[in-house]
C-alpha cells in the first residue's frame, strides 16, 4: 500500500503442471521473493497495513504474512532502527541504548542500507542529485566516525570488524575502514589508500594493488551470472551468483581462493564464527547449509548439505558458538544446533 512492494500473480509450468505463484519486486525492479500457492490463483490485493496479502484460489480465500525489508541492525548493546515520521519526507534513524535507556536521534534521506559488525554500524544512502551513494561508518550513539562516497549502487552489503562489502550486479567495492589491530583511521594520499579501497568486477580476477577511483571506475558491465548475494568474516569474504556458484575470497590480502556449487540460487548468506558454514536461504524461503570442511563436494571444497527448511525469512549465527544460530521460520523463532532445532518461541518481529 506505501509503494515499497510489487506483488505480480500468475503461473508457470513445473514438470508439466500449472502451478500459481506470487512474485514480489522492489521499486527497482529486483525480485526479492517467490510465493508457491497450491491450487489455482484469480486475484489477490493487499491489507492495508501492508503486512498481509489475500489470495483468492479457487473457492477459497487465503491470507499470506509479510515480512517487511525493516532497516535495523544491534550492535554495542544498542539497537539502530529507521522508520518514516508521517511529517517528514526523509528518515527517522534512532540509536537506542539499551542499558542507559538513551535514545540518540538523526534524520537521513535515501536511506538503502543499515548494518553493523563489533563496535560500528554503516548507514548507505543514495547522494542528492547524483549517481553517488554514500557510506557513513557511526558509533554507538550515531556520531559519524568517516565517509565514503562510491558509484556503486548497493544492491548487496555486508561488514565484518574491520571490512564493509558492497556490490552491484556485476562489482564487489571493498573498503578496509579499520586495522586488525587499530581504531577507525581516515587515510589521506593515494599511496596509503592502496588496499583500503579496491574496487573489481567479479568475472576477473581482483589486483591487490588496485586504488578506487570512482571517477574513473566504470560500476557497469555485462555478466551471464549477476551477483545475488554476499558475507563477510574478517579472514574472508564469500560472493553469490544467480546460477548458484559461491566465490571465496581471502582477506586482507584479497585473492579467490576456491569456487563452491549450491543447487539453488542464494538469496541471503552468512557465515558462522569460524568461517566453516554458510547458511544460505533462497529466493523461495528455503534455508540450507554448507559445510566448507566436508569432503563430499563436487566442485572445490566442502558440501552442500541435505538438510532443508522452508518458510525461512532470517537467520543469524552465533558470536562465539559455530554451531549455534537463531532462525525465524514464519512466525516462530528456533535456536538451532548443529542444525538441530530446539523447542520454537512465537515471535512476530
Amino acid at each position: 500500500p506505501n509503494g515499497t512492494i510489487l506483488s505480480v500473480g500468475g503461473t508457470f509450468i513445473d514438470n508439466g503442471e500449472t502451478r500459481s505463484v506470487v512474485q514480489f519486486y522492489n521499486p527497482q525492479g529486483n525480485h526479492l521473493r517467490t510465493l508457491r500457492v497450491p491450487g489455482e490463483l484469480s486475484d489477490l490485493d493487499w491489507e492495508g497495513t501492508g503486512l498481509r496479502i489475500c489470495l483468492a484460489v479457487d473457492s477459497a480465500i487465503l491470507f499470506a504474512n509479510i515480512q517487511p525489508p525493516y532497516q535495523w541492525t544491534y550492535f554495542s548493546k544498542t539497537l539502530v532502527f529507521a522508520y518514516h515520521k508521517p511529517d517528514r519526507a526523509d528518515q527517522c534513524i534512532v540509536f537506542w541504548d539499551t542499558i542507559l535507556d538513551e535514545k540518540y536521534v538523526k534524520y537521513v534521506k535515501n536511506l538503502q542500507h543499515i548494518m553493523s559488525c563489533g563496535e560500528y554500524c554503516i548507514l548507505i544512502t543514495k547522494a542528492d542529485d547524483s549517481d553517488l551513494w554514500v557510506l557513513v561508518l557511526c558509533n554507538s550513539i550515531g556520531s559519524p566516525v568517516d565517509t565514503r562516497y562510491v558509484n556503486i549502487e548497493p544492491i548487496v552489503s555486508c561488514m565484518s570488524k574491520t571490512t564493509c562489502l558492497v556490490a552491484n550486479d556485476c562489482t564487489i567495492y571493498l573498503w578496509v575502514y579499520r586495522k586488525h589491530s587499530s581504531a577507525p583511521t581516515i587515510l589521506e594520499g593515494d599511496k596509503r589508500k592502496i588496499g583500503r579501497e579496491m574496487a573489481f568486477y567479479v568475472d576477473e580476477l581482483p589486483d591487490p594493488n588496485n586504488v578506487y577511483d570512482r571517477e574513473k571506475f566504470n560500476p557497469n558491465k555485462n555478466t551471464n551470472d549477476p551477483i545475488s548475494s554476499a558475507a563477510i568474516h574478517e579472514e574472508c569474504f564469500i560472493v553469490g551468483r544467480s546460477s548458484g556458484l559461491v566465490l571465496k575470497y581471502t582477506l586482507p590480502h584479497v585473492s579467490i581462493e576456491t569456487k563452491l556449487q549450491l543447487r539453488c540460487k542464494p538469496q541471503m548468506m552468512s557465515m558462522n564464527c569460524k568461517a566453516t558454514k554458510i547458511s544460505i536461504i533462497d529466493i523461495n524461503g528455503i534455508l540450507s547449509f554448507y559445510d566448507m570442511e566436508s569432503k563430499g563436494g563436487r566442485i572445490g571444497t566442502g558440501e552442500h548439505l541435505p538438510t532443508e527448511r522452508k518458510d525461512v525469512w532470517s537467520l543469524v549465527w552465533s558470536d562465539d558458538n559455530p554451531s549455534l544460530c537463531a532462525m525465524m521460520e514464519k512466525n516462530r523463532m528456533y535456536i538451532m544446533r548443529d542444525m538441530a532445532p530446539e523447542e520454537p518461541i512465537l515471535s512476530s518481529g
